[in-house]
C-alpha cells in the first residue's frame, strides 16, 4: 500500500525533469532578403540541374542577405531583426544553398523536386558557418504569376558557434520566395534566374548531453529515496 502512495510522488518528480529538459529546446530562426536563385540546365558548371542561391562559377546568381537571428540569446548572439533597406551592405551576413540534381520529368519553369544532397548555409559575419546542412529533399513550388517558393527539409544539420559544434538531429525547415517577377532567361546558356524576396529557415535545437545526465541522475535519486523511506516503513 505504501508503494502506492509513494508512486504519483515519483511519478510528479519525473514529470518536472522531463518538463525542465525540455523547456532547454530552442527554437532557432534565420531570415533572409534579396539573394538570386539560379538554374542551369545545359552546363559544365558544377551547378548544373542544380537550384543556387548564391553565386555560380559564370557569375550569375547572389547570395541571400542575413537580416535576422532569434533563438540564440544563449550562446551570446541577440535576437535581431533588420530591415534590408537599412543594413546594406553590411547586414548579418548571408544565406546560400545549393540543392541536389533535380528529378527526372520535372522542369523549372512549372515546378520541380530535387534529388537529395546539396548544401545549405549560414555566415554570420564575424563568426563563420552557423548553421549548415544538407538537404532530404527539397522543391520548387509555382504558385502563379511568376512567383515561386522553395521548401527544403535539412536532417543533421550541424550549429557551430564560437569553434562548438552542435548536431541538430531533428528537421530544419528552409521556405524561401521569389518575388514574382518572372525568370529571367539569359540567352544560349539556358540558364534561367529567379530573385528571391525573403524567407525563413526554422528548426530546434534539443536538450544538450549534460541536461539528458542531469536528469538520469535525479530519476535514479529519486528510486533510491523511495527504497530508503520503503525500507524503514518496513522495519519499524
Amino acid at each position: 500500500m505504501e508503494r502506492l502512495r509513494l508512486l504519483p510522488v515519483v511519478l510528479a518528480v519525473a514529470s518536472v525533469c522531463f518538463s525542465l529538459a525540455a523547456s532547454a529546446q530552442t527554437n532557432i530562426v534565420f531570415t533572409n532578403n534579396d539573394g538570386t536563385f539560379t538554374f542551369d540546365e545545359k552546363s559544365t558548371d558544377a551547378t548544373y540541374d542544380e537550384l543556387t542561391l548564391g553565386q555560380i562559377s559564370n557569375g550569375l546568381g547572389a547570395p541571400g542577405t542575413l537580416t535576422g537571428i532569434m533563438g540564440l540569446a544563449a550562446f551570446n548572439i541577440p535576437d535581431q531583426s533588420l530591415n534590408f533597406s537599412t543594413c546594406s551592405p553590411t547586414c548579418l551576413g548571408t544565406i546560400s544553398l545549393t540543392t541536389g540534381t533535380i528529378e527526372a520529368g520535372y522542369n523549372i519553369l512549372t515546378g520541380a523536386k530535387f534529388n537529395p544532397g546539396g548544401i545549405f548555409s549560414v555566415d554570420y559575419n564575424g563568426l563563420g558557418i552557423i548553421f549548415s546542412g544538407s538537404f532530404a529533399k527539397a522543391q520548387w513550388i509555382s504558385l502563379g504569376g511568376g512567383t515561386w517558393t522553395f521548401i527544403g527539409k535539412i536532417m543533421d544539420g550541424v550549429l557551430s558557434v564560437d569553434g562548438q559544434q552542435y548536431t541538430i538531429p531533428t528537421a530544419a525547415t528552409v521556405q524561401l520566395t521569389t518575388t514574382g517577377a518572372g525568370p529571367t532567361p539569359h540567352p544560349n546558356k539556358d540558364t534561367y534566374t529567379f530573385t528571391d524576396s525573403g524567407g525563413t529557415t526554422n528548426f530546434s535545437l534539443a536538450p544538450e548531453p549534460g541536461s539528458l545526465v542531469l536528469l538520469g541522475t535525479g530519476l535514479v535519486a529519486v528510486g533510491m529515496l523511495t527504497r530508503r523511506r520503503l525500507a524503514g516503513k518496513n522495519e519499524s
